[in-house]
């Protein structure tokens, strides 16, 4: 009895552990880190929804002053082999990327927040194909295809439900 005991303590342990480690960004978590990634003074508060996507795909509108810089939204969850990571980006008016940070990159690939190989892919839009050879950064392949493909989806997703559906902010 108390083995059995014993062993139910240490999977709840183990159990809560993980569920801490797996918690939930609010989306204020998000805006505020999207805030600092692109320099923005602050975010509006109504918050753009693609139509069709339940939710998933929600464009922040960032302001440095009066004037629009950029869209921030996220992905969050993205799966990697056996964990999750969180994507944050800021888009540009035109459609085009303007920065992204995966903001969980693990110890094992700090290269994927590093602004030299994550620069390479500002200015792209959602039909840019990916470039294995250029693209990929070493020891971290599956992470960099998942990261792009994302960002093509959230560029795809913006263009299509915000640009063209005329609800970009003056």
């Amino acid at each position: 009895m108390k083995k059995a005991f014993l062993v139910i303590l240490a999977v709840l342990i183990a159990a809560s552990g993980f569920a801490q480690q797996q918690k939930a960004r609010t989306p204020a978590d998000y805006v505020k880190e999207l805030i600092a990634l692109s320099g923005a003074d602050r975010a509006d508060r109504n918050m753009i929804v693609a139509d069709r996507s339940d939710g998933v795909y929600v464009f922040v509108p960032l302001y440095k002053g009066d004037k629009v810089i950029g869209y921030g939204t996220w992905a969050q969850g993205i799966k990697i082999y056996n964990h999750r990571e969180d994507l944050i980006a800021v888009i540009n008016p035109d459609g085009t990327l303007q920065n992204f940070l995966p903001i969980d990159a693990n110890e094992r690939h700090p290269e994927m927040k590093d602004l030299k190989w994550r620069s390479k892919f500002f200015g792209m839009n959602y039909k840019r194909d990916f470039i294995h050879n250029a693209d990929v950064s070493s020891g971290s392949t599956f992470s960099s295809i998942m990261f792009v493909a994302e960002l093509k989806t959230m560029l795809f997703a913006f263009n299509e439900y915000v640009v063209k559906a005329g609800k970009l902010k003056k």
